[in-house]
């Protein structure tokens, strides 16, 4: 009889180690795990006061996503997140649809796709 109370004396002390290592490992995992396929996004709120780096950034636009919530659009341009309304480098985002962000500027217009839509034989 006594042995089988420090049989279970023993078990529970080994039990209660492993969870608490479990639960200190489930931790660390989950701090270390990134989604690799989430964009990097940046705060859209920073302004550049070159003006080379604004125009390199208005050469270098890429729409990566188009995100429907709440019936509105939202594009992530160049890693950064906007709606309609809002300013990327120089341009005036116009409207954002189901496939293309319109892009303006004064009298100059600009639209960004995420890929064409031709088929290639």
């Amino acid at each position: 009889m006594i042995n089988l109370l420090r049989c279970n004396v023993v078990l529970l002390i080994v039990t209660c180690l492993f969870s608490a290592i479990s639960v200190n490992a489930g931790k660390l995992n989950s701090q270390q795990l990134i989604d690799p396929t989430r964009p990097k996004l940046t705060d859209n709120t920073t302004s550049s006061t070159s003006t080379n780096s604004e125009d390199n950034k208005n050469s270098e636009l890429k729409l990566q996503s188009l995100i429907f919530k709440n019936g509105r659009y939202k594009a992530i341009i160049s890693g950064t997140l906007y709606k309609a309304g809002e300013k990327v480098g120089e341009y005036h985002i116009a409207k954002i649809t189901a496939k293309k962000v319109y892009l303006s500027r004064g009298i100059e217009q600009r639209i960004l796709e995420l890929y064409s839509y031709e088929i290639k034989r």
